[in-house]
Parts: structure tokens; C-alpha cells; sequence
């Protein structure tokens, strides 16, 4: 499977964009979800290679911010969600850069 770096960055970007106010929720609805996605698919495309204690803490991170997205609904917080989203995006961040630094 090809990782299409440029879209997960591009998405991560927007994410990290710095905001004054809270975006629209539909907005961030949408963006959990494609950043989970990124998330997961960088995780599958980058299983080793986890012998230094920062790319474990990584994947702890990466695995503790999919489980707790699956908790999240309709219900949740606008802000909760919003800050759930800065999680992700700035730890596919991380993931998107150890994956082009050294391809699996």
C-alpha cells in the first residue's frame, strides 16, 4: 500500500493551523475521522522498528488516541472533540515524518 504523504500532511496542516475561535463542528467531526484514519494507516505501514523508547512512547500515544476517539460521539464536548484533534493530528505528524525518514 502507498501512503499519500502529501494529503495527511495537508490535512495535519490544517489542524495545526492556529485558530482564535473553535472551527465548525461538522468541520471537526470530519477531520477526526479522516485523521484517525491517517493515524491507523500510518501505524499498519510502520509496525517496527520500535526499539528506541520515543517511537514506543509514539505508538503508545498513537494507540491510546484511536481507542479514545471510538469513545467519542455526537454527544461529546465541541471542545473535548477539538482538542482530541490536535492530539491526533499533531501525533500523525510524528508518524508521517518517522515513516518518510526511514520507509518501512
Amino acid at each position: 500500500m502507498t501512503l499519500d504523504a502529501v494529503t495527511i500532511s495537508r490535512t495535519v496542516d490544517q489542524v495545526l493551523d492556529r485558530r482564535i475561535a473553535l472551527p465548525e463542528r461538522e468541520w471537526v467531526d470530519t477531520t477526526v475521522f479522516l485523521l484517525r484514519g491517517h493515524l491507523e494507516l500510518l501505524v499498519r505501514e510502520y509496525p517496527g522498528a520500535i526499539d528506541t523508547p520515543a517511537v514506543r512512547q509514539l505508538h503508545r500515544d498513537a494507540y491510546k488516541l484511536l481507542e479514545l476517539g471510538r469513545g467519542f460521539d455526537a454527544d461529546t464536548p465541541s471542545l473535548h472533540l477539538f482538542e482530541l484533534m490536535l492530539a491526533l493530528a499533531t501525533t500523525t505528524r510524528a508518524f508521517l515524518a518517522l515513516h518518510q525518514q526511514n520507509p518501512a
